[in-house]
């Protein structure tokens, strides 16, 4: 089991939890430590109560003025959950000693959000020199786990090179996330299961087996790895996503759906559940049931500023079977608009719709400039 996983589930956590719990409920303001509130926010957090874990946030930082911990949790809540990057910068400020380890990560991860991935690599090898000696190993895995946190395989290896702990299970990890990225999946598999050897109750590691043999298209035990993981915590968002995934492309959509919809009441504002389970039940040929899943897709992913084109393809399909033509169009024409989009694809997409609308020519004519638009 995961380390704070391990601390979550124990007495002394509880006990603290607890006492938080009843001040609140007594409304007394009770001290704790600053550590201390942060754990009982990243308790909530991982259970989906994210309201309640920026309140205990708030409150660590009014009682704890300049606290890196909770500072730099909300700063990353607001940079990863509300894409809020002048919030984020803003919490960064706030924190008293600028070379703390996290309040420098969060810094880098600041500027990977704003695409200047050199930049945060950049700023990173500056501050080698400035952090305590004692310090500098741990550093540096943990910016080889951030590069690859944020899909920067290359930056994690170049960061992974400078590290001789090579024996730390940290290390390894990453090293296995790097070849899963390159696409070496059959490596990433033998060091996550050589991971699993020793840490049999991590949720983490068999969440990256289940993905590792997803991409081997070894679908079964993809599910059977998530099954452990959601035993070991049954509310971990990605082994119950993973699983769902996995039931979605064996065509068991029906219990895929009950996945998906769990791991909707646990992140209701990722506009990537309610899309899923649409998508199940247009599988299902329940059309009128996906259409309201994909409109909330589409207001929580143009909420997040996250791309909308999937959403709009499966919108436009759906809009056609109900025989709503024009708005069908009209998704697709909204898809066709976005600068990330693939207009070959839409268009055939396009093209499926009026064939299905008894529009012919025009059917073929968004075939031709389909082709027109494809490179070889």
């Amino acid at each position: 089991m995961d380390n704070k996983e391990t601390y979550f589930n124990s007495k002394e956590f509880r006990k603290i939890l607890q006492r938080y719990e009843q001040s609140i409920k007594m409304e007394q303001q009770e001290y704790f430590e600053s550590e201390e509130l942060t754990d009982i926010a990243e308790f909530y957090y991982k259970e989906g109560r994210v309201g309640e874990a920026i309140s205990v946030l708030d409150y660590a930082i009014r009682l704890h003025p300049g606290a890196a911990m909770p500072l730099v949790f909300r700063g990353r809540m607001a940079l990863i959950d509300e894409n809020d990057v002048e919030s984020a910068r803003h919490y960064v400020d706030m924190i008293v000693d600028q070379l703390d380890l996290d309040c420098l990560y969060l810094q880098a991860e600041i500027m990977i959000a704003e695409k200047d991935v050199d930049g945060a690599d950049r700023f990173l090898r500056s501050n080698l020199e400035r952090i305590d000696e004692d310090d500098v190993p741990d550093y540096i895995l943990d910016i080889a786990m951030l590069f690859i946190d944020y899909g920067q395989p290359d930056k994690a290896a170049e960061w992974l090179e400078r590290s001789d702990e090579t024996d730390l299970m940290d290390y390894r990890e990453v090293k296995a996330r790097i070849a899963f990225a390159h696409g070496d999946y059959e490596q990433s598999e033998k060091i996550f299961e050589k991971l699993l050897d020793e840490d049999p109750y991590s949720g983490r590691y068999w969440n990256s087996l289940a993905s590792t043999q997803f991409m081997s298209n070894r679908i079964n035990d993809s599910i059977t790895s998530s099954e452990y993981s959601i035993a070991i915590n049954p509310n971990d968002q990605e082994a119950l996503l993973n699983k769902a995934n996995g039931l979605f492309s064996l065509g068991n959509y029906a219990e895929a759906l009950k996945y998906y919809s769990r791991f909707y009441k646990l992140a209701p504002e990722e506009g990537a559940a309610p899309l899923f389970m649409g998508n199940c039940l247009l599988n299902m040929g329940k059309a009128s049931e996906a259409l309201p899943h994909y409109e909330e897709a589409l207001n929580l992913l143009r909420k997040r500023q996250t791309s909308t084109s999937e959403v709009l393809q499966c919108l436009a399909f759906t809009y056609s079977q109900l025989g709503r033509q024009d708005e069908a169009l009209a998704s697709i024409d909204e898809a066709l608009q976005l600068s990330d989009v693939n207009k070959g694809e839409v268009l055939v997409v396009k093209g499926h719709i009026l064939l299905e609308n008894s529009r012919v020519k025009e059917a073929i004519n968004c075939f031709v400039e389909a082709l027109r638009t494809t490179s070889f």
